[in-house]
């Protein structure tokens, strides 16, 4: 399927497979409520893209603005799991999926999650991910796991938790965690940049060699356990943190 000049389009998916190509200046709106789950849809062209109901996987290389809002199984315990693969700069809204379902990123992107309240693996993705997660409140936490690039992850909501794998990035690139909540960070061999973080922070690292860690803690502190050589900067302290 085609478009072009400059034209906005509606497209409706079947449960099947399918392929959209824009053009430079085309807006293109798919609801893809009817695609199944794990059924792929390819996004191309220069169009803009706005994908709303995404059920199925996604295969991105359109290089103009991208946005993908997902969906979830309505049947009740199903637990669903939606790829995401881009070339190119993607957004994607978690939308209704839950802390049962799982994201999963791969590509360059670079990649950035609004809501995030499924676990999010981005173990392929090699591109900049920019993480908002969900305010929830809860004794579950939110699980991120990294891909290799700079990430940053901001929390939503005091009393939230957000449980990041940190293990794929790569020495000497940060990870920064921004905002409301606990943040607990296993396998660290990149640094950590909090902060501008507001909740308490612990820290596992993996031993990064001659390398180092650098950890920068926000207002207030954390716990640091070091498996190798680490440098703590706790300026932004409270006191009494």
């Amino acid at each position: 399927m085609a478009a072009g000049q400059q034209r906005s389009l509606t497209v409706q998916t079947g449960a099947g497979a399918t392929q959209v190509n824009g053009s430079l200046g085309d807006t293109i709106i798919i609801d893809a409520e009817k695609l199944a789950d794990e059924v792929l849809l390819r996004t191309s062209g220069a169009a803009n893209f706005t994908i709303s109901n995404l059920l199925g996987n996604l295969e991105n290389t359109a290089s103009g603005k991208v946005i993908a809002t997902l969906d979830n199984d309505s049947e009740s315990g199903v637990r669903l799991t939606t790829s995401i693969r881009s070339t190119s700069a993607i957004t994607v809204n978690n939308g209704a999926l839950d802390i049962n379902d799982t994201i999963i990123l791969e590509g360059v992107g670079p990649f950035t999650v609004n809501g995030l309240l499924a676990k999010l693996d981005a173990g392929k993705a090699t591109g900049v991910t920019t993480v908002t997660a969900a305010p929830l409140v809860s004794t579950d936490s939110i699980i991120i796991v990294t891909g290799s690039a700079a990430t940053t992850v901001s929390g939503s909501a005091a009393g939230s938790r957000i449980s990041i794998d940190a293990g794929k990035i790569l020495d000497n690139t940060a990870l920064t965690l921004r905002d409301s909540g606990s943040f607990t960070v296993t396998g660290l061999q990149g640094d950590v940049i909090a902060s501008q973080a507001l909740g308490a922070i612990t820290i596992s690292t993996a031993n990064a060699g001659g390398q180092g860690v650098q950890v920068t803690l926000g207002v207030a502190g954390g716990q640091v356990n070091a498996a190798g050589p680490t440098t703590i900067d706790a300026l932004a302290m409270a006191n009494g943190s």
